[in-house]
Parts: C-alpha cells; sequence; structure tokens
C-alpha cells in the first residue's frame, strides 16, 4: 500500500539557520504571471535530453512553479485562490516525468500557499513512494535569497529537494543558477544537477561520518548544470 505524502507542521523563521551567507546576482525581476510569446521555456532554453545515470551521491534541486490557479473569484485573497481545471490536470503529467527519470524529490518545500499546497499535494499523489512535504510561510511570493535560506535551513541529508513557489521569484533564481534568462510559466520543473560538499573522512573514522546537509553553501555561484527544463506543453 502506497503511503500518502507526510505533512508537517509549518516552521517559523526562527527556525532558519542563522549566519547564512548568499550571494545573489543581479537580474532584471522577470513578469509575475505573463511572458511574451518569444520569451518561454521552449525557446528559450532547450535542455539535452535526461538520460537515466547510475545512483550517485549527487544532490538535484528541483525548481517548480505551482500550477494554473483561478481567478474567478474575486472575494479570495491571493494566499487563498485555488488550482483551476487546467492546472489540476497539469499536475499528473509533471509528477510521472519526474518519477519516471528518478527525480521524485525526497523532500518538497512549499509555499503554504493554497495553489501551492494543492500543487504538492497532486504531484506527491501520483508519487510511488512516499515524499516529505514541509509548508513554509517564508516561500509565499519569496525572493531568491529566502528561496536558499529555506533550502540550507531544511534540506537536512536528503539529496533530491523540490522548492515549489511562485513568480517572480523562481524565474529569477533559475535564470541566475543557469547563467541565462529562464522563463517559468505555471506548472514548470527546472533540474540543477548540484556539486554538493563532501564530508572530511581523513579527519574521521568512516563510521563516525554523519549524513550532511549538501545544500549548505549553495547559492547562484555554485557548481550546478541545468539538465532538464520542462513545462506541461513539453510534454
Amino acid at each position: 500500500m502506497r503511503l500518502r505524502p507526510r505533512r508537517l507542521a509549518e516552521a517559523s523563521p526562527e527556525q532558519a539557520a542563522p549566519n547564512l551567507t548568499i550571494q545573489v546576482l543581479p537580474l532584471e525581476p522577470a513578469s509575475c504571471s505573463r511572458f511574451p510569446a518569444t520569451y518561454n521555456a521552449a525557446n528559450r532554453f532547450q535542455a539535452p535530453p535526461l538520460v537515466k545515470k547510475p545512483h550517485t551521491m549527487q544532490s538535484r534541486l528541483i525548481l517548480m512553479r505551482h500550477a494554473k490557479s483561478d481567478h474567478s473569484d474575486g472575494t479570495l485573497s491571493d494566499h487563498q485562490r485555488p488550482l483551476n481545471a487546467r492546472g489540476r490536470g497539469d499536475c499528473p503529467p509533471m509528477a510521472n516525468w519526474l518519477a519516471e527519470n528518478e527525480l521524485q524529490p525526497d523532500l518538497v518545500l512549499s509555499s503554504n500557499a493554497l495553489r501551492t499546497q494543492q500543487t504538492s499535494e497532486l504531484m506527491a499523489n501520483h508519487w510511488p513512494d512516499e515524499t516529505r512535504i514541509i509548508y513554509l510561510d517564508e516561500l509565499y511570493l519569496s525572493s531568491p535569497e529566502t528561496m536558499l535560506q529555506c533550502l540550507q535551513a531544511h534540506a537536512g541529508d536528503a539529496l533530491k529537494v523540490m522548492i515549489l513557489c511562485h513568480n517572480p521569484g523562481v524565474s529569477i533564481l533559475a535564470s541566475q543558477l543557469a547563467g541565462q534568462r529562464i522563463g517559468m510559466p505555471t506548472a514548470a520543473i527546472a533540474v540543477f544537477e548540484v556539486a554538493g560538499p563532501q564530508p572530511d573522512v581523513q579527519r574521521v573514522e568512516p563510521s563516525a561520518v554523519a549524513p550532511q546537509n549538501p545544500f549548505i553553501g549553495f547559492g547562484p555561484m555554485s557548481q550546478c548544470q541545468l539538465s532538464a527544463l520542462i513545462t506541461p506543453k513539453t510534454l
């Protein structure tokens, strides 16, 4: 029997890791909800075909923008807007693509807005294994700096971490990490291979090496490579 996704209590800002140094490259903000016809993930960047590799300890950061939301009810706050029918329909194929390419995240760090919660739950319902989900108030309409702070504070020893949040922040962070302008329409996914720090096994006994957070010190200047960029329209 497949386990349902496990929710954790929302983390408070006080739980963030102290004394973080985040180096962020300046970049012109992307549009929050609309991109010109010539500005989209498919024609701005063509990622090479994703090839399944033998299991390694390499970390992966998966950035995802929430699926399409409903704007029909003007009485709802932005935080409470749900997904519309298109958004609900886009989640299963995106989740299946991640699972088929062995990219199901160990951990999802999600904004606590309703549309991101619904996106994360619909994605997790189509993954074969249980996925840990943490809903964070800090990720609602967050900046790239805040996303990286949350990543470093909560990743633990997870090797595949998804950050699921909003534009313009997610497009800006994807662009900074890729070194080129990346558009993230709704439900888009960008996968980065990350060269994380390794424990110094020369100073301790191998049996005493504790799991380390592979994303400590990670930022736009870190060694990472954009390995896949997909949208619902490209599947």
